[in-house]
């Protein structure tokens, strides 16, 4: 587990890596690999991005990518070309979509049309997109892998064991195992991709519900819904191993169809210990750094301003291995105050 309370530095601060980006054969610009939460919402018809704000703990949408004529479901990021992917409920077609907000009809895989996918993720590697298909009574039939890497969009269907309606699945980027949350019966579920079979975890409480959920490059789980049985949104933590959620933020009441994110980013957190302190003690500060883009990352750097006041007179860093890749890594480093 990371430390409690811990601050999430993303690279607005000045981590010099290169920018991950790769080129596609489309007409639409690729995002960069930021660590970028994307939402779709049903009554404006776009996806949005999302951030917390740090200062007011509410979340917050700040870019738009407007979707003229069409919604989106199964949405996921497929870090081959740095696209977002989607199905449009109303005839099954998959879209994508850029960093410039054009959206690119590329067909109509080859889905059971009498379903509609509303749950879905790239996979990690990109090769596939994965959705679940549900019928008219809201109930999951089949677990659907479309291959990403052909022009025909080839399918395998898997039956789902069990009785399920998925609200959302979510990929584990450095493990592959597939979440979901099962709005029937209000579980977090760890998904089966080859059998199709599902492991149930804690049901949530009975004041949440979850519409979206997406993993970060620290591999943590997160979910996004409604708190206050339904009066404003909620942003959870979910412990992957036992489903248990956390409320950590809240904002205004939207609806909301999907979520996806880029967790192929480069990113940082920092912690302090202990939180207050007085003069002439040692505080420990420590940073966890997750590479997530698959990489080695060579030349890194960030600067963190202490606050005012606050005199280094020793400094104990210790150091990483470089190259260093997938792996999360937790840096501590003692200062005398």
């Amino acid at each position: 587990m990371f430390f409690q309370n811990l601050l999430i530095i993303r690279f607005a601060l000045l981590l010099f890596a290169t920018v991950l980006v790769a080129e596609t054969s489309l007409c639409q610009a690729p995002f960069n690999r930021t660590g970028q939460v994307f939402l779709g919402l049903q009554n404006s018809n776009e996806v949005v991005e999302m951030v917390v704000n740090p200062s007011s703990n509410v979340p917050q949408f700040s870019a738009t990518y407007p979707l003229p004529n069409i919604v989106l479901d199964a949405i996921g990021y497929r870090k081959a070309d740095n696209l977002l992917y989607g199905i449009n409920p109303s005839d099954n077609h998959l879209f994508t979509v850029g960093v410039d907000g054009i959206s690119q009809d590329m067909g109509a895989p080859p889905l059971n049309n009498s379903l509609r996918y509303l749950a879905g993720d790239v996979s990690p590697d990109g090769k596939e997109l994965v959705s679940i298909g549900s019928n008219g009574t809201q109930n999951d039939v089949h677990l659907a892998k479309t291959n990403l890497e052909n022009g025909s969009f080839s399918t395998v269907f898997i039956p789902l064991i069990g009785i399920s309606f998925m609200a959302d699945v979510a990929f584990d980027p450095y493990t592959g195992l597939l979440y979901g949350y099962d709005k029937a019966n209000r579980n977090v579920v760890k998904v089966n991709t080859a059998t199709g079979a599902l492991t149930v975890l804690q049901q949530l409480g009975t004041e949440y519900d979850i519409s979206g959920l997406y993993f970060d490059a620290f591999g943590e789980l997160h979910g996004y819904g409604r708190a206050v049985f339904g009066i404003v949104d909620g942003f959870f933590d979910i412990d992957k191993d036992t489903g248990v959620e956390t409320l950590r933020a809240t904002g205004p009441a939207s609806v909301l169809t999907d979520a996806a994110s880029c967790p192929f980013s480069v990113e940082i957190k920092a912690g302090f210990e202990p939180n207050q302190t007085l003069p002439c003690t040692e505080v420990l500060m420590n940073y966890t750094i997750a590479n997530g883009s698959g990489e080695p990352r060579q030349g890194v750097n960030f600067v963190h301003d202490l606050p005012p006041g606050f005199i280094s007179q020793m400094f104990t860093p210790i150091h990483l291995e470089y190259p260093w890749t997938r792996q999360a890594h937790r840096e501590p480093c003692s200062w005398k105050t």
